[in-house]
């Protein structure tokens, strides 16, 4: 019976590793398929675990969406590099979404 019970506390030890390591990975990288691969788990368990505790699906919508914050600000960020430094890519697409 106590063997159980370490069994059942190493197991949430480890996924409680998991799940902040995947929502700091999801808060760089808010694409689900590569955030669980760098993390190891699979996206079937990263939805189990969605569906089954409502605290890490909140927390994992809002890693996302820091996720998708922190990617635009990177985007903006390159663009008004190659604008500075008259590279066309840098005007064609500036131009193109006017």
């Amino acid at each position: 019976m106590e063997t159980n019970t370490s069994y059942n506390q190493t197991v949430q030890q480890r996924q409680g590793k998991n799940k902040k390591s995947l929502l700091n990975t999801l808060k760089e990288m808010p694409i689900i398929e590569v955030a669980v691969k760098r993390v190891g788990i699979s996206r079937d368990t990263y939805y189990r675990w969605r569906q089954d505790d409502q605290e890490f699906f909140q927390q994992s919508e809002d890693a996302i969406l820091q996720g998708i914050e922190f990617i635009n600000d990177m985007s903006e960020s390159q663009l008004i590099t190659l604008i500075r430094e008259k590279k066309d890519a840098g005007d064609c697409f500036v131009v193109e979404t006017q």
